[in-house]
């Protein structure tokens, strides 16, 4: 339970959740298998889930569930949800008494899609981990060629100073650190941190086309495909690691940074019927330099994209010469495109150059401006020098441009040159917040780009800009602060605050390029400011978003119950999108991996329905006058219906 605590809550998500028990484990004593259990967590946002541990004979459910849910917030999610669905009464009620404290709901529903979808390919790899574990005891760091234990408490000192200095906070998993000397290893030429705010690996590669193999991957089966063949350090529980090793550790008394801590370095199977290999001496003291090397590495360091650190191993002095190859070198804009990476901001670069293009000129009619914009910027390719910034803060923004297209610690580097060129460039806040570590510290990063946009802009600058703040670029900067300020007030449950930053994003742009009005319609309801949300609904009259007419008809309800008037208006939203009800009553689950929809279409519904789950699941009655009304009514055939 203090492991789901910790974690902020998201109220408009909805998890599911099952114990399952396998009828294949270790003999017994009567000769007959041991039951396995497992409990799955999965969340409708993603299609993302996690099991617990598997666990020999009986034990209680809500244990393994509640362990499940916390290693989906842990490792994926980062938040707590507003609702958990389990397939099972008993658990129901037991999982909700102790589940209430964290203002988690819990419900029981006979069948779990999410589940049954993701079950066969969890149950799958958990049998086959399980059973290749009873067939082969894990092999220890002192089962490989070369290796004492004096070689290994040098790798432990060396993985506790790693973690203690926290550069793995500085480098993320797009940054891919290049090892120019002393000759690496087979397959550790390249390395990179994969860190969340409570699990750390370390991930190591023959080139960067394995890099890009393994981050372009998108399925399980084409993930585990393109770890075959890597070196990976992963970090555990003492008890995770193989016998072998625990006893190393607690005969030995080997250093260690964290009780999750324990480094567990292996080479994954490279083919099928291979198992996980070992480091040898000279591996392993490789990775000793490594992992010294980076935890002496300060920003300044990173920021220069190469540099020097000469660091003691098992092996005797050794100097690690390390550089970020996309920092030094950054991919092109098309080869991002090519592995799926594009920022629609980098796009105002464009518009930035026009802009600059067409300043102190001027055109007698339309036509002729035309024909100079065809001239200068069609069908050629464009040289971003020639458009020089005209001030300080436009050249601080093209910075943040070219961050906007590009990835890692270039993004980092590119906004701190920008504020240090000029302090008001919102967006360079809006990049730093965006790898924070904390939401604490991205919502401060994020107010500090407000009051810089503001500053930037002037004085009266929403008088100035008024009917035109999303079309006029330099408005922009500010409007993301402010997005991503509510954002991350919204989910550190400062609902207040969190509402005052959406309605203000209103006021500014009322064409509502960015969709605030979905953010905050919903949350009006769901906290009784019904008078308010009449409101918007008015102002918003012509909207075509299934939101709308789902979120009027609420409103109708909740004021005045199940008048023939509610009736009409839900008809109305049923009209609008018949798909909606579905996913609001937990009988669909959202599809993942579109990226546009159609109105009327089952994507819009999910959207949808994602969007008002709060202010339906807030109004007593609300869902099941939805399901009643919803119902397929079965029509009446008549003869004159009957053609032969």
């Amino acid at each position: 339970m203090q492991k789901l605590q910790q974690w902020p809550q998201r109220a408009d998500n909805t998890w599911q959740a099952a114990v399952v028990r396998l009828p294949v484990g270790p003999e017994g004593d009567d000769g007959l298998p041991e039951p396995l259990t497992v409990a799955l967590c999965a969340s409708t946002e993603g299609e993302v889930a996690r099991p617990s541990r598997l666990v020999e004979g009986e034990v209680r459910s809500v244990d393994l569930v509640l362990e499940a849910m916390a290693a989906l917030a842990q490792d994926r999610l980062r938040y707590r949800p507003g609702k958990v669905e389990v397939n099972d009464e008993e658990l129901a009620e037991r999982l909700g008494e102790l589940l209430a404290p964290a203002g988690v709901q819990v419900e029981f529903r006979a069948q779990l899609e999410l589940i049954e979808d993701c079950m066969k390919f969890l149950l799958e790899s958990l049998l086959s981990e399980y059973l290749h574990g009873l067939e082969e005891e894990r092999p220890g760091y002192l089962d490989a060629a070369g290796v004492t234990v004096d070689k290994v408490r040098a790798f432990a000192d060396a993985v506790a100073a790693f973690v203690r200095s926290g550069v793995w906070r500085e480098l993320g998993g797009d940054d891919l650190v290049e090892i120019s000397r002393p000759d690496a290893p087979p397959g550790m030429r390249y390395a990179c941190t994969l860190a969340g705010e409570r699990s750390l690996a370390v991930a190591l590669f023959p080139s960067e086309e394995r890099f890009w193999a393994l981050r372009d991957a998108e399925h399980e089966e084409e993930v585990l495909d393109a770890w075959r063949g890597l070196w990976h350090i992963g970090f555990a529980e003492l008890e995770e690691l193989p016998q072998a090793d625990q006893e190393l550790w607690q005969a030995h008394e080997l250093p260690v940074a964290d009780p999750e801590g324990y480094p567990l370095a292996v080479l994954l199977e490279g083919a099928a019927d291979a198992g996980p290999r070992r480091p040898n001496a000279e591996e392993l003291a490789f990775l000793e330099g490594l992992l010294r090397a980076l935890a002496n590495t300060g920003d300044d360091e990173l920021d220069s994209g190469r540099w020097t650190v000469e660091v003691a191993t098992a092996l005797g002095k050794v100097e690690y010469e390390l550089s970020l190859p996309f920092l030094l070198d950054p991919p092109g804009h098309e080869e991002l495109y090519r592995h799926g990476i594009f920022d629609r901001r980098a796009l105002e670069a464009a518009h930035a150059r026009i802009g600059r293009f067409l300043d102190g000129k001027d055109f007698q009619s339309v036509e002729e401006l035309n024909r100079a914009l065809r001239k200068e910027f069609g069908g050629k390719k464009v040289d971003p020098g020639k458009y020089k910034p005209r001030n300080k803060l436009e050249q601080a923004q093209d910075l943040c441009y070219e961050a906007f297209d590009s990835l890692g610690r270039r993004r980092v580097a590119l906004a701190r040159r920008a504020l240090h060129v000029h302090p008001d460039c919102a967006d360079a806040y809006v990049l730093l917040a965006e790898v924070a570590r904390t939401s604490e510290e991205a919502a401060e990063l994020y107010a500090k780009g407000v009051e810089a946009g503001k500053r930037a802009l002037g004085e009266d600058f929403a008088r100035e800009y008024a009917d035109r703040f999303w079309s006029a670029l330099e408005t922009r900067p500010l409007l993301r602060a402010l997005h991503g300020l509510a954002t991350e007030q919204l989910r550190l449950g400062r609902q207040d605050e969190g509402l005052t930053t959406l309605r203000e994003m209103l006021r500014l742009n009322p064409n509502d390029n960015q969709g605030v009005r979905y953010w905050l319609l919903p949350r009006l309801i769901a906290r009784g400011e019904v008078a308010e949300a009449e409101e918007l609904l008015a102002d918003y009259a012509d909207d075509l978003m299934a939101v709308w007419p789902y979120c009027r008809a609420l409103v109708s309800f909740r004021r005045h119950g199940d008048t023939p008037a509610a009736r009409r208006l839900l008809e109305s939203a049923l009209s609008a999108n018949p798909h909606v009800p579905a996913f609001l009553l937990g009988k669909r689950q959202p599809p993942g991996g579109f990226d546009s929809y159609e109105l009327g279409s089952g994507e819009e519904a999910a959207i949808s329905a994602g969007a008002c789950a709060p202010a339906w699941e807030s109004v007593p009655g609300a869902l099941d006058w939805l399901e009643r009304l919803s119902r397929p009514r079965k029509r009446k055939v008549t003869g004159s219906h009957l053609h032969f």
